[in-house]
């Protein structure tokens, strides 16, 4: 993204992403990351590997997405500065305290329900506006001109960068699904008002 020098006012900015979709995306296209490279070297990855085969079958989402769930919970980030999490947070949730949040003053306690992660984040998320990896363009318009600053034009080549196969994230998810993703990434849900 271009733009104009922006003033230190605007303070630190991240980004975040509809929970429901970001699992979608990550089966999606998981054949290319680190997550599917570290699970073909899990005992019975032969008989689970058939997930991967079709990125418009739900079925095999649904049972990727449980067993990736139950697999992460008790695992903290490699390299995270935040306590240990218990099964109270989903692996987006990780990923976000270990971007946004600067741990290093916790006492060393687990972070062994919603309410207390939720806590922690209050405490030590040091972001100061967040863009919607879904409004992402409109955000960044908005945040740009809060200041004067104007983007530069994007091109027809940036506005169909990455594009994939499968369909929008509803589709995959049954009501068992959906509300283990909700559980999961509690802390995201709530602060950033995300809906199935």
């Amino acid at each position: 993204v271009c733009c104009q020098m922006l003033p230190d006012a605007i303070g630190k900015v991240g980004n975040i992403r509809n929970p429901w979709d970001w699992y979608v995306s990550l089966w999606g296209c998981a054949r290319k990351g680190a997550l599917y490279r570290s699970l073909s070297g899990v005992d019975g990855w032969e008989a689970r590997k058939h997930w991967y085969d079709d990125v418009r079958n739900p079925g095999h989402f649904r049972q990727w997405l449980r067993y990736i769930i139950r697999r992460s919970h008790g695992k903290t980030p490699r390299g995270s500065n935040t306590p240990a999490i218990t099964a109270s947070a989903g692996m987006l949730t990780r990923r976000y305290l270990k971007m946004y949040t600067d741990g290093s003053e916790h006492d060393g306690t687990a972070l062994a329900t919603a309410d207390d992660i939720q806590a922690f984040d209050a405490r030590h998320n040091f972001i100061d506006r967040f863009l919607r990896t879904e409004t992402l363009d409109a955000d960044l318009d908005r945040l740009i001109a809060e200041f004067g600053g104007v983007r530069e034009a994007r091109s027809a080549d940036d506005a169909s960068r990455n594009r994939s196969e499968r369909i929008a994230h509803p589709y995959y998810y049954d009501n068992e699904t959906a509300a283990l993703v909700l559980e999961n990434e509690r802390l995201i849900v709530e602060k950033h008002g995300y809906t199935f």
